[in-house]
């Protein structure tokens, strides 16, 4: 990959793999299992905006190619925001009846609040233009991402944290978060996110960020990949083009960056 372009690991900073203690050839447990696979989900969501933000303006020049770029970036928001409604209205609550502390994730609510309304803005606007009520602007976009990236930055890192602190409680959290990755997948029964959400986690997800630490995820057995790679990647591809990674989680160039 040309290093001559700005890649996905910026302007957004990405949230290190120490926070979590993640170890080389070591499985995590307990809260710091959790605050792993938290920053794994975390950073996909910086590195997805990365790539929204460093290609929306140049992407205009190619009016052949804003449509894609705008069924790329929502569905970015689609997955943030599917994201918050699982932690509000699953996780969280769970969290709280297993630690018995009323409003103990509290505080991570509120901090969904304070970057919704940016979200909502950036929703609102690429939802007008896919429908043709408002004409394209890179510089449009590229003003409402900044709006609203450093709160939602600021989130994400003090997310893990608050993740971090319930080793303090001791509960089977291994236990819980094995039942609680069972109910969710048992509940996403759309079919849509096969072809939509979750090809864009994997070619986002960049097996070689820091040495390799995150390489294994998300640990799908090899014909479940295939299937991906075959079969639903495909159905989009035209929109993954502007991912930061091949569908083998390797990082490649930005076309419009």
């Amino acid at each position: 990959m040309s290093q001559k372009k700005p890649w996905a690991d910026g302007p957004c900073e990405l949230i290190s793999s120490t926070r979590a203690g993640s170890k080389e050839g070591v499985k995590t447990a307990g809260a710091n299992r959790m605050a792993e696979d938290m920053t794994i989900i975390h950073n996909l969501i910086i590195r997805i905006l990365n790539t929204v933000y460093l290609q929306c303006v140049n992407v205009e020049k190619s009016p052949d190619d804003v449509r894609d770029f705008v069924s790329y970036a929502i569905e970015w928001a689609k997955m943030v925001e599917e994201h918050h409604h699982i932690e509000e209205e699953t996780v969280f609550p769970q969290i709280e009846q297993l630690t018995g502390v009323p409003g103990l994730m509290q505080a991570n609510v509120v901090q969904h609040e304070a970057f919704h309304e940016g979200l909502h803005a950036y929703t609102g606007y690429l939802d007008m233009v896919q429908k043709r009520e408002e004409a394209y602007s890179g510089e449009k976009l590229k003003g409402i991402i900044d709006s609203f990236m450093p709160v939602l930055r600021q989130h994400l890192s003090d997310e893990i944290g608050t993740l971090l602190k319930l080793g303090d409680y001791d509960r089977d959290w291994d236990g819980w978060f094995e039942r609680l990755i069972k109910e969710l997948l048992a509940k996403s029964d759309d079919p849509n996110l096969k072809t939509t959400t979750f090809p864009l986690l994997l070619t986002n997800r960049d097996k070689t960020f820091e040495d390799g630490i995150y390489a294994w995820w998300p640990g799908l057995p090899w014909f479940v990949t295939l299937m991906m790679r075959w079969f639903l990647i495909p159905k989009h591809n035209n929109w993954w083009r502007f991912s930061s990674c091949d569908h083998r989680g390797v990082p490649k160039e930005l076309p419009f960056a």
